[in-house]
Formats: structure tokens, sequence, C-alpha cells
């Protein structure tokens, strides 16, 4: 049987975070966090190195609690408007091995509470292929339900996932001189 990181519990603890974003309540909390969080964010990272790999072996896992693919808990509040001090999702970055910046190609997983089901699902038909041409960043969206991010087929839907996405990922890899 396979794993399970995230449960219930890892979308109740980001809500009640929502709820109360202090940090005396993240302190008083930061137990639930390490569990229902950052070890199983951790887990997931060491677990789907080997199949990233198989997709591109230019795109790396680093499954630290620092500086590593888990994006860290707290913001940066001092040029911003909103001085709430910790993120309410989990961010899951897979980087190009060249481009250690959040511009440069990679996968990415966001886990997020109630924003999972009002995520886009694509394109609006009105708009003319060539505005496309005058983006600045290209992002393939694939929305998953509490229910995935909580089973144990999160993994191999996640590796599915970014499989589909490996002709834009190697499209903007050759743009850039990059190697897919």
């Amino acid at each position: 049987m396979r794993e399970r990181y995230f449960t219930p519990n890892t979308f109740g603890f980001l809500s009640e975070l929502a709820a109360s974003n202090s940090r005396d309540w993240f302190l008083e909390n930061r137990q639930r966090y390490e569990e229902t969080v950052r070890f199983p964010a951790l887990s997931f990272i060491s677990d789907i190195a080997a199949d990233l790999v198989m997709i591109s072996p230019h795109f790396l896992a680093f499954p630290r609690k620092v500086g590593g693919s888990l994006m860290r808990a707290h913001l940066d509040v001092r040029f911003s408007r909103d001085k709430t001090p910790y993120k309410t999702n989990i961010g899951i970055q897979f980087c190009h091995e060249m481009g250690r910046d959040v511009h440069a190609p990679g996968f990415y997983l966001h886990i997020e509470g109630d924003v999972l089901k009002k995520a886009p699902r694509g394109y609006a038909k009105a708009n003319p292929l060539v505005s496309d041409l005058k983006r600045k960043d290209f992002i393939a969206i694939s929305p998953l339900s509490e229910q995935s991010v909580t089973s144990s087929e999160l993994l191999p839907e996640v590796v599915e996932q970014f499989s589909r996405a490996t002709p834009i990922m190697r499209f903007l890899c050759r743009a850039l001189g990059l190697r897919f």
C-alpha cells in the first residue's frame, strides 16, 4: 500500500492558520505544523525524486527543512501591505539544475484549502493565441481535489501530471538553452 502524505488534518491546520495567522498561534501549534505539513511534505519530496529523474534528470528534489524543495512557511512582510507572517499553503518546487530561481523552468505543487476548488481550468476561448506570445510566464495548471491530495494516490497522480507537462517543460528548457 502506498503512503498517504497529507491528511484532512493538514487542511485543518492550514484553515486554522488562515484564521489565526500570528506568530504566537504558530509557535503554539509548531508541533502540528511539523506533523501535518513539514514532515509529510519532506517525505513526499524524498519519494518523488526517483520519478522526477525519470521525467527529466535535470529537475531536482531536495528534501531539506531549509533551502530545499519545500518553500518556507514564513512570509516576507517588509514591503507588503499584508502583514500576516505565515503562508497558508504548502509550496513544493522542483527546480531545474541550472536555475534555483522562481522564474526558471520547474515543477511546482501548491496545496491550499478552498483555493483548490477555484483554480482555473484552462484558457478562455475568447483569447486569441497570439496573446500567449506576450506572456512573461508560462504556467500549466492541473487542479487536484482535497480528496486526491489526502489519498494514497497523490504521488502517482502528481507524477502523471508532471509527465503530461513534459512538452511545455521541454519547450521552455530549449528556449532558455537548458538541458531537458
